[in-house]
Parts: C-alpha cells; structure tokens; sequence
C-alpha cells in the first residue's frame, strides 16, 4: 500500500510529509457551488496538510471535509481513520490526466481519529505521531 518517493527539493514546510497512496474521503462544494463527494488517493500528507487529486473542479479557499481510510487488504472496504476540515491553497491541472487535479490544502483542526488504532496500521500511526510531535513544537498559545 505504501508508495515511497524520493524528494529532491529545498523542504520548506515545518513538518516532515508522508508520500502515500491511502484512500482518502472528500466532500465539499464545487467550484460552482454545488455539494460534491469523492473517493481518492492521497499524494502526501504532513501534521499541517495534505495534497490529493480530485477529478471535481473546486475553487481555491473552500473548506472540504477530509477522511483518510486504511484498506487493510484490496478486497475490503476502506476504514476512515482520521477525519477533519481543511482549506484548499492550491489546485492545478494534472498534466498526465486532463481530467484531474492535484488540490494541495491546509488543515483547519487536528485530525480526530475514528477508531483505535491498536498498531495495526502502519502509516495511520505516522500520522499520528506527526501530529504530536507537531502540536509539541507549537508554543502554548498557539494550542489554545
């Protein structure tokens, strides 16, 4: 399930980000106003966003309910993990899909998990992990 890739670039984010090909639940607004749920992969996550393509045009600054789901084996339904708000910064044109795009989002809340854990999925406990340690790096008044 896990997709590793390597990154070149400068990293000017303030936390390290996840390359993963997981299920990820996404529902919002079109760019047109009009209510939308898709089923995805996600591209990345960190503790502060995540990036994923939808083949629904949204607008930038919208607000998307997000879930990001385990399949614990192909022939099984995903298992929302994870669930929060996040605010679109970024939509671009997929150059290998016209009828794709890659949204890169912020989010607006800590992810809630939706289930135990129990250890049983591997990179849902990065996450998870991220997400302390990022929240330890933030001064208290931040987190208030």
């Amino acid at each position: 399930m896990r997709q590793k890739k390597v990154w070149t670039g400068v990293e000017r984010r303030s936390s390290e980000r996840i390359f993963d090909d997981s299920v990820l639940n996404v529902q919002g607004t079109t760019r047109h106003g009009k209510p939308f749920v898709e089923t995805t992969t996600i591209n990345d996550v960190s503790s502060d966003g995540i990036s994923f393509y939808l083949r629904t045009e949204i607008g930038l600054e919208c607000v998307l309910n997000v879930e990001i789901c385990s399949r614990e084996n192909e022939s099984s339904a995903p298992t929302p993990l994870f669930s929060g708000k996040a605010r679109v910064l970024r939509v671009s044109a997929n150059g290998q899909d016209d009828h794709a795009f890659l949204v890169a989002t912020r989010f607006l809340e800590s992810l809630s998990p939706l289930r135990d854990l129990g250890g049983t999925d591997e990179f849902a406990e990065e996450l998870r992990r991220a997400i302390e340690l990022d929240e330890e790096r933030r001064p208290l008044t931040e987190r208030m």
